[in-house]
């Protein structure tokens, strides 16, 4: 169904507190960080103090652990798309409000 290689990036773990389950996942066997070991989705659970910083910190582990594995393209790829698109974001939400409220 998949190319060779594929791979899902989850970013969320999954609590089901009335049956109290949890979802983890099992890391491929392959992989070079932790292989076959039992985690959360996502590589680890945290609750942020601020979204930003904690979006931040996923944006950050995200690319570095790109870079671990070898995807170097992909880890600058990812850094590059992610600042590129959220300034195209910040100067886009600043003309139109500009426009509308000035």
């Amino acid at each position: 169904m998949f190319a060779k290689g594929f791979r899902f990036i989850q970013k969320a773990a999954v609590f089901y507190p009335d049956e109290a389950r949890i979802l983890l996942l099992r890391r491929a066997a392959e992989d070079t960080y932790r292989p076959g070991d039992w985690d959360f989705p996502g590589g680890n659970v945290e609750r942020g103090v601020l979204g930003g910083f904690t979006t931040f910190s996923a944006f950050s582990l995200d690319t570095a652990l790109l870079y671990e594995r070898g995807q170097l393209g992909a880890a600058a790829g990812y850094a590059g798309m992610s600042l590129g698109l959220s300034l195209v974001g910040v100067f886009g939400g600043l003309a139109v409000s500009r426009a509308l409220f000035s």
